[in-house]
């Protein structure tokens, strides 16, 4: 039986920050993947939010939207508010009149 071998299309000698390959390791054997995995799935996903800048500014501009309505949205309650207690004065102003009085 040949033994069998996995071999990548591309090989490149790295050279890491003290510490960082024992970071790597840990954080593969939580994803329960090999180092290398790990070092390729951290890249893939750097590339992923190289597009990340204009998903912020999309997002940004819906907060900022998000403000101005919830703003809109306060002065509309706090109107809907004066409006409810004047009239809860004139009920009861009318309420208060002799009943003939009424109308």
């Amino acid at each position: 039986m040949a033994k069998e071998t996995r071999t990548l299309p591309e090989k490149f000698a790295l050279r890491l920050p003290e510490g960082w390959l024992a970071k790597l390791g840990a954080s593969a054997e939580a994803n329960r993947r090999s180092t290398n995995a790990e070092i390729v799935a951290r890249l893939e996903q750097s590339f992923q939010n190289e597009n990340q800048p204009a998903q912020d500014e999309d997002r940004e501009e819906r907060l900022a939207m998000a403000e101005v309505h919830a703003e809109v949205a306060i002065e509309i309650a706090d109107q809907l508010s004066s409006d409810i207690d004047d009239l809860k004065k004139r009920v009861a102003a009318l309420e208060a009149r002799p009943l003939g009085m009424r109308s």
